[in-house]
């Protein structure tokens, strides 16, 4: 969470303030660290999104006891302490019939354009996946609380080692996303990784730039659906010049995916959206294949 806040404390405008509050207390969890560090980052950003002239972000991490009242409305998770994280701005709020969405894939109140409705319902899933459960509170005019509780660690429980990296650190990567806080938040990610990451959020700009250096990148990660040159608009352009490198496609409409012959237009892998970072992860190592 500290790692997270520092990454979006240099992105965020001035008139927001973070406030950031990590007990000494909370329980440990077992947990995929790529994935909550998503989580933050997602609820953070829509809550700078949410504060248009500014204010107190505010995101903390503490313990929690609940009683036996909120222990009967979530009967799955175990007994004893658990981890809490909170993150409550001081925004717009939503009205009753969004907040009842928030979680739904693709639902989005943004202008078309300005957003694609996936960050809250990867957010939701990844808490799932770890056995938790997240809930939002909301007034419209007042702010919108999102408060998250996971199960604590056994006391005798140890994450398992990670395996050996099968993909080089270093590996470049030309990233290619419209919608430009989605790109910025990938890019932070798959830096975080260890990845070099090259980011455009014009299609042309990109093509421009690999024409300039073709030999500098090892993997195209695209979107799809963007306008003036699509993904496999732009994956064709690119293999005109460079035919051998890997492209990894992401794409919401698995529909028209699913009748394309990805191998014939020179694309590696399909990533589906909504993706979680883990997934996007594992999609760019397939992608690049066994490297020297």
């Amino acid at each position: 969470v500290r790692e997270a806040a520092d990454l979006l404390r240099s992105s965020l405008p001035s008139t927001i303030e973070m406030k950031l509050s990590l007990s000494a207390t909370t329980p440990k969890v077992l947990s995929d660290e790529i994935e909550l560090h998503q989580v933050v980052m997602n609820l953070c950003t829509n809550a700078a999104h949410a504060m248009p002239k500014g204010g107190p972000l505010i995101v903390d991490v503490s313990a929690f006891e609940p009683d036996e009242a909120w222990r009967t409305k979530h009967p799955g998770l175990p007994a004893g302490k658990l981890a809490r994280l909170v993150v409550r701005d001081h925004g717009t709020g939503m009205p009753p019939e969004v907040a009842e969405r928030v979680f739904e894939p693709f639902y989005t109140t943004k202008p078309a354009g300005q957003g694609t409705g996936l960050g809250l319902s990867v957010v939701h899933g990844i808490i799932r996946e770890h056995g938790g459960t997240i809930e939002l509170e909301s007034t419209l005019g007042k702010g919108t609380t999102f408060t998250i509780v996971l199960p604590a660690a056994p006391s005798n429980g140890h994450a398992e080692p990670a395996p050996p990296e099968d993909r080089p650190k270093v590996a470049r990567l030309l990233v290619v996303e419209d919608e430009e806080g989605l790109g910025k938040m990938q890019k932070r990610l798959l830096e975080g990784m260890g990845y070099h990451v090259t980011l455009h959020v014009a299609s042309h700009d990109a093509l421009e730039e690999f024409r300039s250096r073709p030999d500098d990148f090892d993997l195209m990660v695209t979107d799809n659906t963007m306008p003036r040159m699509t993904g496999l608009q732009l994956t064709a352009e690119v293999h005109k010049i460079r035919p051998e490198l890997p492209v990894l496609m992401v794409s919401g409409l698995a529909e028209r995916a699913d009748n394309l012959d990805l191998a014939e237009l020179g694309i590696r892998t399909m990533l589906r959206k909504p993706h979680t970072s883990k997934q996007l992860d594992e999609a760019i190592r397939e992608a690049l294949g066994p490297r020297k």
